[in-house]
């Protein structure tokens, strides 16, 4: 485990910075350290990604609603191709870096800062609810996200008329029309405006972001679903996140 020294008597874990202890040198009990003081000023993680929202949103909404210290590192396209030089096959983008390891893969990354910080239910009842919603929602974003690669990322020379619209017709909109209501309902069961019944978990995120992505590019999805419309407001609305929203880059999804 990486260590701060902060004294030459004193060591600290990152994780105890993150949770904001006071330590006490064993030394001498008149000497102690205010660890609430230094959580904003030591990044506990490091997460790099793109510097659009896309796969990483989730796990940065998680680290500034918490308040945790983090370094947020992106990267433009056009710098990725020296970037991915360093990566090894299995260390796709985003990478969460924590006590010298590091962990792909933004499911399991958003997973695993939910369960250190919170996020992922009052039980274990309710963290299993919240691995499921958060599998349906990834099959969502599986039917729905070829017709959104191809709206953002073609080449200028590819003719995206009919192919374009022919996932539209098949892929996206039956997606759409499969998951809006499924989630809908899931969202009523609650009876909270969260997906699960004790409060806020990083599901909200994730479903929030899904909802306000497929709406810039399917105008009319919280028109047709205000349900989810007006759950995504109430996640993007919340105080702790304010101040971020308004920095970050704007991004379509």
């Amino acid at each position: 485990m990486t260590l701060y020294i902060l004294s030459s008597d004193v060591q600290v874990s990152p994780a105890r910075l993150e949770l904001g202890e006071t330590v006490m040198d064993q030394s001498t009990s008149n000497s102690r350290i205010n660890m609430a003081s230094l959580k904003r000023e030591i990044p506990v993680y490091k997460l790099t990604y793109f510097v659009s929202r896309g796969h990483a949103e989730v796990s940065r909404l998680i680290l500034h609603y918490k308040k945790i210290p983090f370094d947020d590192i992106r990267i433009n396209i056009d710098e990725y191709s020296y970037y991915k030089n360093s990566l090894k096959p299995h260390e796709p983008l985003p990478i969460l870096e924590f006590q010298g390891e590091k962990l792909s893969e933004p499911v399991a990354i958003a997973r695993f800062l939910a369960r250190r910080h919170g996020l992922s239910g009052a039980n274990e009842w309710e963290e299993a609810k919240t691995d499921a919603l958060m599998d349906l929602r990834m099959k969502f974003g599986q039917v729905i996200q070829t017709y959104i690669a191809l709206s953002v990322h073609a080449p200028p020379d590819f003719d995206l008329g009919v192919f374009t619209q022919k996932n539209f017709q098949e892929s996206f909109m039956p997606g759409i029309e499969k998951y809006g209501p499924q989630f809908e309902e899931l969202l009523q069961q609650s009876k909270n405006g969260w997906f699960i019944s004790s409060g806020i978990t990083f599901v909200d995120f994730s479903i929030a972001e899904l909802t306000d992505t497929i709406d810039n590019f399917y105008n009319l999805y919280k028109q047709r679903f205000p349900l989810l419309a007006e759950h995504s407001r109430k996640v993007h609305q919340l105080p702790e996140i304010q101040e971020y929203l308004r920095s970050r880059p704007h991004s379509k999804y």
